[in-house]
């Protein structure tokens, strides 16, 4: 499998969210922060699903601005 890892840098660098493919056509995401962090893996549903959520949150915010 290809890395296709994305990084997304946060607060100057202190949280970093990690973006991948995993296997069995599956996503993973992993947040790090100073002193710790938490990763899982997702189906291709449930990963639309946090895409749905996502978009739906930034539409409001972006309304509210």
């Amino acid at each position: 499998m290809e890395d296709k890892t994305i990084m997304i840098k946060t607060r100057e660098g202190e949280r970093t969210i990690f973006l991948d493919e995993y296997d069995n056509n599956q996503v993973w995401i992993s947040i790090q922060i100073n002193g710790g962090g938490a990763h899982t893996s997702m189906t291709l549903e449930q990963a639309k699903q946090v895409i749905a959520g996502l978009t739906t949150i930034v539409a409001n915010m972006e309304a509210t601005a």
